[in-house]
């Protein structure tokens, strides 16, 4: 059952394989941020001992599962338990900035029309060094370039609550944050602040999904994509060059994916 919300309220979610280091980190971030109207949804979802000792304050909200649960399940979790009228994700390696929950939340104040807001993210090495850009939509609605490509980083994006809700949240068999926003995308607007509002660590440890570009889930996305593509009057011509453009790119690193 999903939490009664309160305005104002930031609920963020991180969900975490292991409590290490960089997680300890990735709280702090949250909880020095400039916006203090907020709880920390921390979902562990791994039977590993702690090593890392975790910041002692009340906004902390921990949820334990002694088996892998899975990401897509963690953020589902952290959804229906979250309290806040707005919806924060960031991942467990990953830093926010300091000013990136009151930007986003002021940005989706300001409008109204909006559900959900990205930003500009760097990446970071193991220490922590800044380095160059993950490319990202920028713009006030970045709809269009849904159709195209998944423009905003999940781990820098800010929701609201409600919408998410709305719109059944994360679908376990889609790529998560892809599915979801162009979910939100027919009810709504989808915009990209030019601010840094995330770093991304980049390390050996890293797992990145290969999605089998054969698989039932990818085919699921091409009809969400074909849904508001069709609601924002993209020509058919202009829908299927995207689509091969796309199917290419995942059979591109699928069989990266198979050869490394």
């Amino acid at each position: 059952m999903s939490s009664v919300i309160q305005p104002g309220l930031a609920s963020v979610v991180i969900p975490a394989g292991e409590v290490n280091e960089w997680c300890a980190q990735a709280i702090r971030s949250v909880l020095d941020s400039t916006y203090k109207e907020l709880e920390v949804i921390l979902v562990i979802n791994s039977p590993k001992p702690d090593s890392a000792h975790l910041p002692v304050d009340a906004r902390l909200r921990i949820i334990r599962f002694d088996t892998h649960i899975g990401v897509r399940r963690a953020n589902q979790l952290g959804v229906d338990k979250a309290r806040g009228e707005f919806l924060v994700q960031l991942d467990s390696d990953d830093l926010a900035a300091g000013d990136r929950i009151e930007k986003q939340i002021s940005y989706l104040r300001e409008h109204p029309d909006c559900l959900a807001v990205g930003g500009r993210t760097r990446f970071i090495d193991e220490d922590g060094n800044v380095g160059g850009r993950l490319d990202v939509g920028v713009g006030n609605d970045l709809r269009p370039e849904l159709t195209k490509w998944c423009a905003l980083a999940h781990s820098a994006t800010t929701y609201r609550t409600e919408a998410v809700r709305r719109v059944g949240g994360y679908d376990l068999e889609l790529m998560e944050d892809y599915g979801l926003l162009l979910k939100l995308g027919m009810e709504g607007k989808i915009a990209g602040l030019a601010d840094e509002v995330c770093y991304y660590r980049l390390h050996p440890k890293q797992t990145i999904s290969a999605y089998k570009p054969y698989a039932n889930y990818v085919r699921q996305i091409m009809v969400l994509r074909s849904q508001l593509a069709k609601k924002l009057g993209v020509s058919l011509c202009r829908r299927a060059y995207n689509d091969l453009w796309y199917l290419a790119i995942q059979w591109g690193m699928f069989v990266k994916g198979k050869l490394s």
